[in-house]
């Protein structure tokens, strides 16, 4: 099952200090977190990591061996390994 796009938003008027995470104006639940901002703001920022970590990949070589650099060929491993814990 794909996830659902973002953006994803969050809000914190709930009872209880809890955190709904939503997405296509508060219609889809995805997530409740119990008092964490930084947990929350995380999460709804998921999608959009995801498109960079693929935006990264897509403008650069597709081989990490290509980058100049240890820090480049780094950030591409580090972006292949978020894709695909994202995709499971």
């Amino acid at each position: 099952m794909a996830h659902i796009p973002g953006p994803w938003a969050f809000d914190d008027r709930l009872p209880n200090r809890s955190i709904l995470i939503t997405a296509n104006g508060g219609i889809e639940k995805i997530a409740k977190v119990a008092d964490s901002f930084d947990n929350a703001r995380l999460i709804a920022a998921a999608p959009d990591l995801l498109a960079a970590c693929r935006s990264l990949l897509s403008a650069h070589a597709a081989d990490y061996e290509a980058f100049p650099d240890h820090a480049s060929r780094e950030a591409h491993a580090l972006a292949n390994a978020a894709i695909a814990k994202a995709n499971g």
